[in-house]
């Protein structure tokens, strides 16, 4: 008997204990989401207060795996802008291919501006993006295929108990040159920034969306250190300056393509952006160990983008990134030198602070979007 009330005691025991960590995480899980919603708020009202151009489209809640974003191909919408015919034989056959002709299965108009005034516009766009082509500058070398953004949002959940947002995303297909030309557009345009909202976006604007990209901020375990970069003046988006960025950027394009699933893969992307400009393999940390914060607008270059996370592994240190890097292929033509900063709230911040001319807008988002969650 004494066996048998040892026994059932022990169990019980072990049963309670068992319940109580459940209750203690779920509630200490919560907390955590409370904070991080809060973090984010503030992240959004400062946007706001500061006229930042950044606007926030979903939000991770704290954040997104890799499960919980769902991206589909849009099959029915493509969108592409012809080179003009009359510089088409100055091209150099290193540029890649162009479209002989305009296609675009959505409407092309903003509210407010004349068919007559945004066609001049456009068409202003396209001689002065083929002309940089021509001439190899502001990072205009080559007309990679890319994928634009046809619809995005978080409205859908989980069927947890935790209820966290999944992240839908439809692309389409475009090119580099179509995405340089309506960005120069609109820009000759602006200011037009109150027209930019998730549901103008998803509508009569998703013309603009000819771009989605990743900023990705990698992190050393070994040192408990994030790294930034500092830009070379070659890469795209430079106009002549040295420019503090993430980690790494990567613009989602067809080599991104899982034929598997038969679907683009954000985590490919990831992946590509790590070992083309920072030379980091995936023997030097886990898939597990990648997730994701915000996705967002960036109203200046017309250019969706989501914060990637990576963690490398406990054993990795800045020599090895650093060594890795200069051999990867990008790393030349994209990146001037490293930059470690310590992975506390109140270092990013002061570095954010001391260097905010130095930054652009979208790197500043993306510090802010990670220290959210730290």
């Amino acid at each position: 008997m004494e066996i048998i009330i040892a026994v059932v005691s022990f169990l019980v025991g072990y049963f309670a204990q068992k319940l109580f960590d459940a209750i203690y995480e779920k509630v200490n899980l919560r907390i955590r989401h409370k904070k991080v919603q809060k973090k984010v708020r503030n992240l959004k009202e400062k946007i706001i207060l500061e006229e930042t151009p950044i606007l926030t489209l979903a939000i991770g809640k704290p954040k997104f795996t890799i499960a919980d974003i769902y991206i589909q191909m849009d099959e029915r919408t493509e969108m592409f802008l012809a080179f003009p015919h009359d510089l088409l034989p100055s091209l150099p056959a290193s540029s890649g291919s162009f479209s002989q002709e305009d296609v675009c299965d959505f409407p092309i108009s903003i509210k407010g501006v004349s068919q007559e005034i945004f066609k001049e516009a456009l068409e202003h766009a396209r001689t002065k993006i083929a002309k940089g082509f021509l001439e190899r500058k502001n990072g205009l070398y080559f007309n990679g295929a890319r994928y634009g953004v046809s619809y995005v949002d978080s409205f859908s959940r989980t069927c947890d108990e935790v209820e966290k947002p999944i992240l839908t995303i439809k692309l389409f297909n475009t090119d580099h040159f179509t995405h340089k030309v309506i960005e120069e557009t609109i820009d000759s345009l602006k200011p037009l920034d109150q027209i930019f909202s998730l549901n103008s976006l998803n509508n009569e604007l998703k013309f603009l969306r000819t771009s989605i990209g990743v900023s990705i901020i990698v992190r050393l375990k070994s040192s408990n250190e994030i790294i930034l970069t500092r830009r070379s003046q070659n890469a795209a988006y430079s106009n002549g300056g040295s420019w503090i960025y993430v980690s790494a950027t990567e613009a989602m394009s067809q080599t991104d393509y899982d034929s598997f699933i038969s679907k683009p893969r954000l985590d490919f992307c990831v992946k590509r952006g790590l070992f083309e400009e920072l030379g980091i393999t995936e023997t030097m940390y886990s898939s597990d160990d990648i997730y994701y914060t915000d996705y967002f607008f960036e109203t200046n270059f017309m250019q969706d983008g989501i914060v990637a996370v990576v963690e490398l592994d406990e054993s990795i240190t800045s020599i090895d990134v650093e060594n890795k890097a200069r051999q990867a292929k990008d790393f030349e033509l994209e990146i001037e030198n490293f930059i470690l900063i310590k992975n506390d709230v109140k270092a990013i911040d002061k570095f954010i602070v001391t260097h905010s001319k130095e930054m652009r807008d979208q790197t500043k988002f993306a510090l802010m979007s990670y220290c959210a969650r730290l």
